[in-house]
């Protein structure tokens, strides 16, 4: 005999899942409605956000595959050199870093200001 009902226990996975389904519809409600000082809805800035994480993330590991040494054992081997400006990619990663932490405060602000709907 089970220790618990497993018709008791599927009635409450159903009740859990409709009120997940609530919340998530109301957030999302929420999210497409609020906008920050210049207008942009929180969708808006959690999706712009989102993408310049991935293309930030995407960069690091290009830039460093691009920025790897190669040790040479001797002069006749193939030199490897980067056909990229790592310099300048670098920069540019970290100013996307920057405007990354800038959207997600506007985020957290509010998020922390702005009462679910």
């Amino acid at each position: 005999m089970p220790s618990e009902d497993p018709k008791a226990l599927l009635a409450e996975l159903d009740t859990i899942i409709d009120q997940l389904t609530d919340l998530i519809c109301r957030i999302n409600i929420t999210n497409s409605i609020t906008k920050n000082e210049n207008g942009e809805t929180l969708t808006e800035l959690i999706a712009k956000r989102d993408m310049m994480l991935k293309k930030t993330g995407l960069l690091n590991d290009f830039l460093d595959e691009a920025s790897s040494v190669v040790n040479r054992h001797s002069s006749s081997e193939i030199k490897i050199n980067s056909t990229v400006n790592v310099r300048e990619l670098r920069k540019t990663v970290d100013s996307a870093s920057e405007s990354i932490r800038r959207i997600d405060t506007s985020i957290q602000e509010k998020n922390w200001t702005t009462e679910l709907i």
